[in-house]
């Protein structure tokens, strides 16, 4: 039997895009997801006033690697649903970044 393990959060982008300004969520984490030791947090990154978009960072943690996707969400032009599809394509982004580095890695031993 296989015993995959993965656990997803909620997150309420409809609360963050509404209190972005909001200096208590400048230092927010939110955890996305995690599967194993994988581990993908996303937080505010920048707040363009002249664009009106705001930059997310997804972030890939795991022992030993570090890795950082950015996504922006235009609040002219952006949706919720548009936002998690952006959401999903950077976690799907930066696993391929991962096993990239494994491979590197495994390949000069």
């Amino acid at each position: 039997m296989n015993n995959l393990v993965i656990k997803r959060y909620e997150v309420d982008y409809s609360f963050i895009i509404k209190n972005y300004l909001d200096k208590k969520l400048w230092s927010k984490n939110w955890t996305l997801f995690v599967y194993k030791d994988l581990v993908f947090n996303l937080s505010l990154y920048t707040i363009d006033v002249e664009d009106y978009s705001i930059c997310f960072k997804i972030k890939l943690i795991k022992e030993n690697f570090n890795c950082i996707d950015l996504i922006w969400y235009h609040e002219k032009q952006s949706n919720i649903d548009i936002l998690k599809k952006q959401i999903n394509g950077s976690i799907f982004s930066l696993i391929e970044d991962y096993e990239k580095d494994l491979i590197k890695k495994n390949l000069s031993i």
